[in-house]
């Protein structure tokens, strides 16, 4: 059997049989803007969004210890946790949260990146927003300003929140779409 018809049976067993965890963070800049002394662009995670693939609801946590926790024991359960550009943003932006908070570190897991385990193409953005756009989903994204993000007050947080809702939304969509289309390439560890 061709390798990449053993890597389809492989894909096609782990998109119908793990448990996978769907996830999201919105993060805020904070330290030296680009440009700065030591170039030492920093952000911090405000908002969370998580959701079990097969389940619709979807757990939307302002970031704190706590909801760290939360989040951590949801992602512990899972076989598979996915989202877009986890591997290099979403996962190391929480340990880095997790290590100013003392707190242990995320566990190793196979992480399914729908940006970084897309099959080689060219001509267009892997954004989420695009790769949806292209693939005809229904949940469209949630645009916010730079200008409603530089004003974080109460009222705005909640958009924030729905916003991070629907990106796990969309996701979850988009990830399906990927997976029966044979878009996305084998899943990798994240976290040694």
């Amino acid at each position: 059997m061709p390798y990449f018809e053993t890597e389809r049976i492989w894909i096609n067993s782990l998109l119908n049989s793990a448990r996978i965890l769907d996830f999201d963070i919105e993060t805020q800049l904070v330290g030296f803007h680009k440009g700065g002394k030591f170039n030492p662009d920093g952000c911090r995670p405000v908002i969370i969004s998580w959701s079990w693939m097969d389940e619709e609801e979807v757990y939307t946590r302002e970031v704190t210890g706590k909801t760290l926790e939360e989040f951590r024991t949801q992602y512990d359960k899972a076989d598979v946790v996915t989202g877009h550009y986890i591997r290099k943003f979403d996962l190391p932006i929480i340990n880095m949260r997790l290590l100013e908070l003392h707190k242990p570190r995320l566990n190793v897991k196979i992480a399914w990146d729908t940006k970084a385990d897309l099959i080689p193409f060219g001509g267009a953005s892997k954004s989420q927003e695009n790769m949806s756009a292209m693939l005809g989903l229904q949940e469209e994204k949630y645009h916010m300003s730079d200008t409603d993000w530089r004003n974080m007050d109460k009222d705005m947080k909640k958009k924030v929140m729905e916003r991070n809702a629907q990106d796990v939304i969309q996701h979850k969509e988009m990830f399906r779409k990927l997976g029966e289309l044979e878009y996305l390439s084998k899943p990798k560890e994240w976290g040694r």
